[in-house]
């Protein structure tokens, strides 16, 4: 995983058991807000149609 930046994550706030990469598949992260605020992140395939947050 990497920032917008292309710099690494260093740290992440994943739910408890992620990420776990299922299938070799998931390389993108949605946040789950009915989930602890610090511990909110999950990873999930990239072709999830999810809405998201962009730089530009």
């Amino acid at each position: 995983m990497k920032w917008v930046d292309n710099s690494t994550l260093n740290q992440g706030f994943w739910l408890k058991g992620e990420p776990n990469d299922q299938n070799g598949k998931e390389d993108c992260i949605e946040l789950m807000p009915e989930n602890p605020v610090l511990n909110n992140w999950n990873d999930l395939p990239c072709s999830e149609k999810k809405k998201g947050i962009c730089e530009t």
